[in-house]
């Protein structure tokens, strides 16, 4: 997997098992995206890709991780995107916030 935040790529490997799917179930993924990028648990990410009819879509659930492998994307970059208002919230307590709310950190 590759995951951009900023002008930062990283790569990892994720394990899949013998049905093509990810070992990884969304929150795992997160998880293992908020470890190597370092962000804080304060701090809220939305996860978005390109998909095989050119749509940008973002990554919320289980089947869509599911769906990406689906497709076999020849290339596959994900986004990371910082939730400003859902990671600033005056009581500390994060929610999901709206796409709206989105500042684009990451190049297309």
């Amino acid at each position: 997997m590759r995951v951009q935040h900023g002008e930062d790529l990283r790569r990892f490997n994720v394990p899949v098992d013998a049905n093509n799917r990810l070992e990884l179930d969304i929150v795992g993924f997160k998880t293992k995206i908020r470890s190597i990028f370092n962000f804080t648990y304060g701090i809220n990410f939305v996860l978005k890709y390109i998909d095989e009819d050119g749509d940008l879509v973002t990554l919320t659930r289980d089947e869509d991780l599911h769906d990406i492998m689906r497709q076999q994307l020849k290339f596959l970059r994900i986004n990371a995107y910082i939730d400003i208002i859902s990671s600033v919230s005056d009581n500390g307590v994060s929610d999901n916030g709206a796409s709206a709310s989105m500042m684009r950190i990451s190049p297309q």
